[in-house]
């Protein structure tokens, strides 16, 4: 790598001299392909639990803020560094960990365990296995709760539409006079707050410069160079909001001074125990999500228990005006074949019979004998061959023949199971498995 010339004395922006320096490694391939792949993310949602404190150190974090009235301005240049080993696409083998790339991101559990804390998504981040969005399966495909207890139920095992992003940054606190001398930062924020928008502009605005996409990470300047980002922070209620994203083209690239202060972001990320070789390490990080989401399901069970009276979670009760039925002494007799209509002990029991023993409360189920039955093959006639009687022998030749009688007899039927031992009176009926 050639060494680079000093930093001419500072100037106004867009009025600073040329650098020589090879900039070639920030403008590969991979670094397109993690553009790509941020690009196709902006239209998907940090906390203490995500970072390793000892891998951050002292390196500056990028706080922007809104004031009470009115807004701040920001002007800032993304520093591309090494993706490193835990960035989402080395883990899927699409680039290496030395690829320059201006971003990395993760996706979020921020409400598990009895602190409700942060977790890294390993599903959403690298497609690996999540005991988080497992439960969240299981709570969607119960099709005992309503929409509203479903959604209510998720809230702990979501993790937002869009990932956070982190960056490298480097904030001109004087726009006019940009001198470079700042620190680079690092700074996590939602996709949808700069990423998503960064990305929809660098295909927008690149229609009217005639290209087919700006590349506003490059360390480079000019026409086909990076470019430094302008943003406005206001406050929306309690939270900040970012309006008026702009690209300005740089005159005079990044300089090396700055690229060489930038960080692998990748190496912040905490998912599990470093000790343990990343390849194993997300079956050892999925025990640790795996507790904290035992902590909130099995909360969430005793507070369904209680709101219920101590019925088990995922059955509410019968409808109202529901009436358990009750064995007739003296079934009426059916009609063409059909039993009459009767009611079990849920809604999926119907049409009654049709699933006999098909679930554990089926057991000890007050009207299994019943359902049994109706569940048992309508007998089918056979014919009997019968012996034929021997004719006169005087008449024997001349005697018309005639079909043999036939004898319709009936199968035996299905001896009945012993009766189970009902459940008490009043007492909760068994979950069903879902």
């Amino acid at each position: 790598m050639p060494t680079p010339r000093a930093p001419g004395a500072p100037s106004p922006m867009g009025n600073q001299p040329q650098q020589e320096y090879d900039y070639s490694q920030y403008m590969g391939d991979a670094g397109q392909q993690v553009a790509q792949e941020s690009h196709r993310l902006k239209d998907g949602g940090g906390g203490k639990d995500i970072w390793i404190a000892e891998a951050i150190g002292n390196f500056p974090k990028f706080s922007p803020k809104g004031p009470d009235q009115g807004s701040n301005t920001y002007v800032v240049d993304i520093i591309m560094a090494q993706a490193g080993e835990k960035h989402p696409m080395v883990v899927a083998g699409r680039i290496k960990p030395d690829a320059m790339v201006h971003i990395c991101w993760v996706y979020i559990h921020r409400n598990l365990g009895a602190g409700q804390g942060w977790y890294i998504c390993p599903a959403r981040t690298y497609g690996k296995r999540c005991p988080a969005c497992e439960e969240r399966s299981r709570i969607m495909a119960n099709a005992t709760l309503t929409d509203d207890q479903v959604k209510k139920a998720c809230e702990p095992f979501n993790t937002g539409k869009h990932p956070m992003g982190i960056y490298n940054v480097i904030q001109h606190t004087n726009p006019q006079y940009i001198n470079w001398s700042e620190p680079v930062m690092w700074w996590p924020i939602n996709n949808s707050f700069m990423e998503a928008i960064l990305q929809t502009k660098a295909k927008s605005d690149a229609v009217m410069e005639g290209t087919g996409y700006i590349n506003y990470f490059w360390p480079t300047a000019g026409p086909q160079g990076g470019r430094h980002i302008k943003f406005d922070v206001s406050k929306k209620g309690k939270y900040d909001e970012y309006l008026g994203h702009t690209f300005y083209p740089r005159a005079t690239p990044v300089p090396p001074h700055v690229l060489t202060q930038a960080r692998c972001l990748s190496d912040f990320l905490y998912i599990g125990d470093e000790s343990i070789p990343l390849a194993r390490r997300f079956d050892s990080f999925y025990e640790e999500i795996k507790q904290a989401v035992e902590i909130v399901a099995e909360g969430q069970v005793a507070a369904h228990d209680a709101r219920m009276g101590g019925q088990p979670i995922g059955y509410g009760g019968p409808p109202p005006g529901y009436e358990m039925p009750q064995v007739p002494s003296q079934p009426a007799p059916a009609l063409f074949g059909t039993p009459a209509p009767q009611r079990g002990m849920f809604a999926e029991c119907e049409p009654f019979g049709s699933k006999y023993d098909n679930f554990d409360e089926c057991q000890t189920c007050s009207v299994r004998v019943e359902c049994h039955a109706v569940s048992a093959p309508a007998p089918q006639l056979v014919v009997a061959p019968q012996p034929m009687a021997p004719a006169p022998a005087a008449t024997a030749a001349c005697a018309p023949t005639s079909p043999a009688p036939s004898v319709m007899a009936p199968s035996p039927a299905p001896s009945a199971p012993p009766p189970p031992v009902a459940p008490p009176p009043g007492g909760p009926v068994p979950r069903r498995k879902v």
